[in-house]
């Protein structure tokens, strides 16, 4: 009989060492989630300011784009005019 409750107790004391290392990857686990959560929200919250700042800034840069391209569009019409003056 007391071979027996030894082995029961042994058996006791392992099943509260996996508990408690259970409870404790566990807890791991959780402060691995909430770092991840509290990262997530900080980059949305982030993504959602510059979404709202740049429609001035949009509006800007879209009447930027047809100067720039125009700009191009001119230098290059006066090179061929140029060639063809030289051509002549």
């Amino acid at each position: 009989m007391s071979a027996i409750g030894g082995s029961l107790a042994d058996g006791g004391r392992d099943l509260r060492k996996d508990a408690t290392k259970l409870l404790r990857d566990a807890g791991r686990e959780v402060e691995k989630m909430s770092k991840a959560v509290a990262r997530d929200l900080d980059r949305l919250q982030k993504d959602a300011k510059a979404k709202a700042k740049p429609k001035a800034k949009a509006k800007a840069a879209s009447k930027a784009k047809p100067k720039k391209a125009a700009r191009k569009a001119t230098r290059t019409t006066k090179a061929a005019a140029a060639r063809k003056r030289r051509a002549k």
